[in-house]
């Protein structure tokens, strides 16, 4: 069986990517594009073992994922991944709960030696 990985971008090309990337390291990637569907995949796949966040993804057009950092630190204790390509924004994602950052093309390989 796969290990899962909940990917928070809105980018269909780095989704594409993940996704490719993800297979090949014998990944599940669940593919969440805006925070609404990301809450609703967390709360679908209970079996989720780490989570690459995006610093800004619908709606709106700026760092918005922290409350959902915090949210998902309430009942998830593995790596959460800040992969935004602002440095600021990973550093708030840091504070709001990411445990570990990386350049977004590296996620995949990243967590693999995460998990």
């Amino acid at each position: 069986m796969s290990k899962k990985i909940l990917i928070v971008e809105d980018d269909d090309l780095y989704q594409n990517l993940f996704k490719r990337q993800g297979q090949r390291a014998d990944f599940e990637v669940i593919q969440a594009f805006t925070i609404d569907e990301a809450r609703t995949l967390f709360a679908e796949h209970n079996d989720i073992l780490a989570i690459g966040m995006d610093g800004c993804v619908p709606p709106g057009n700026h760092l918005n994922t922290e409350p959902l950092i915090r949210d998902f630190r309430k009942t998830f204790s593995g790596p959460i991944v800040a992969m935004s390509s602002d440095p600021d924004y990973q550093k708030n994602q840091l504070r709001a709960g990411c445990s570990h950052k990386c350049e977004k093309f590296d996620l995949i390989e990243f967590v693999s030696k995460l998990i």
